[in-house]
């Protein structure tokens, strides 16, 4: 009976390490903070009911006003984020690397809540 088992435990596992695969996600809101260079960087993500990100919310208030904090860029981060599903190893939006960096780890932390 262990043969059946691990074969069973290897597709959870493989799924659940696909990452953004559209559905791969439980619907809710998640939240989670990382350290940027001034502050901690707020995500707030919704997962809709198809499994895929349906909204981010960026709060880099506590960051550099103009560099870190920019309305734009934070704008063009949580766009980034939507239409990538999550699937981010960088963000392309031109931003401060700290800031950039903490809000990577928030969003894997707020997929990794929703998985």
């Amino acid at each position: 009976t262990a043969a059946p088992a691990e074969t069973t435990a290897a597709p959870e596992t493989e799924a659940a390490t696909t990452g953004a695969a559209a559905g791969a996600y439980k619907a809710g809101t998640y939240e989670a903070a990382s350290q940027g260079y001034a502050s901690q960087v707020k995500v707030t993500i919704t997962i809709g009911d198809d499994g895929t990100i349906t909204d981010c919310v960026i709060d880099a208030s506590g960051e550099t006003p103009g560099i870190g904090n920019d309305e734009t860029r934070t704008a063009d981060m949580q766009k980034e984020i939507v239409e990538a599903n999550g699937e981010l190893d960088a963000i392309s939006s031109t931003t401060a690397a700290f800031t950039a960096d903490a809000v990577l780890k928030a969003l894997q932390d707020c997929l990794t809540q929703a998985q």
